[in-house]
């Protein structure tokens, strides 16, 4: 109300996740930290406040569309619509209460983060939708679109794969990639000063079509580092951390997290290595940078 928004704002269709009520005590324990230290932006405590704030986002991502449409209606005034990609992508998800009642997007990897928009529109190219699963990711976009629009690219040393073959042929074109990795450095959630959650608090994970894995470490490498691991075939929500220290695992999720742990091992020395050109001086003295992505 404070910021103009009328209670109209609330009103929608949004219902609650199926796991808003998960416990989190199997999952890595910076996931409840931040749960709780977000909980002083306003504590969600009735299921009434939880719609409202689910359909309240809902309503504000409304709106931002219809400026994307203002951009539509401008590009068919001109007849330009016909020989314009227009590509719609975000920066990240939000988790809208899901796993717990988390929000926003930090401290953890879960599809509700990780999966975003990523459309490429013309019905010249595209005379029928389409649509693909290809696992691709943002490091990815800049050689795809260099390669569509025949940019020059001498000497090019691009840090994704270009993935334009399946958006020229989303249905017939191979997959570009078996995998994609995802990091998780900013430790202190963007805010200036604190309070900051404590350690383990960074993620370097890998996702597979069917399998993830992700390793919530400790940067000054004092602190035991935790694991969290997935079957999104059979648990597509999320639900059971099957790297818990505890959880009884059987031979074939072992054969599977055993194997996620070497290549994600081997991403670390190469991928996720600094650039030569990166300044790896650290913001404060007791927390030095993690490798970066």
């Amino acid at each position: 109300q404070d910021a103009g928004y009328e209670d109209s704002w609330l009103r929608g269709d949004i219902d609650l996740p199926a796991t808003v009520d998960e416990d989190l005590s199997t999952k890595p324990g910076v996931q409840e930290q931040f749960r709780n230290l977000f909980a002083v932006t306003g504590l969600l405590d009735t299921p009434e406040k939880k719609r409202n704030y689910l359909n309240f986002y809902g309503n504000l991502m409304k709106s931002s569309d219809a400026y994307l449409v203002e951009v539509l209606d401008a590009l068919h005034a001109r007849g330009l619509h016909d020989h314009t990609v227009v590509i719609r992508t975000a920066d990240h998800g939000e988790m809208g209460l899901a796993h717990g009642g988390l929000r926003q997007k930090n401290f953890n990897f879960y599809e509700e983060s990780l999966r975003v928009p990523l459309i490429f529109s013309n019905r010249r190219l595209y005379p029928e939708a389409a649509k693909s699963d290809a696992l691709v990711s943002h490091v990815d976009f800049l050689p795809t679109l260099a390669s569509l629009f025949n940019a020059p690219r001498a000497d090019a040393r691009w840090q994704g794969v270009d993935y334009s073959r399946k958006v020229l042929h989303p249905e017939s074109a191979r997959p570009p990639q078996r995998y994609v990795v995802f990091t998780w450095d900013d430790w202190q959630a963007g805010q200036s000063s604190g309070p900051y959650l404590t350690p383990p608090n960074h993620i370097v994970s890998i996702r597979e079509e069917r399998w993830k894995l992700a390793k919530y470490y400790d940067a000054t490498g004092n602190i035991p580092t935790q694991w969290e691991m997935y079957d999104l075939l059979t648990d597509p929500l999320e639900s059971t951390n099957l790297a818990w220290r505890d959880y009884p695992r059987t031979l074939e999720q072992e054969a599977h997290f055993r194997r996620l742990k070497r290549r994600l091992a081997r991403i670390q020395k190469t991928r996720l290595q600094p650039l030569p050109t990166t300044d790896t001086r650290s913001v404060e003295s007791h927390q030095p940078p993690a490798p970066s992505s």
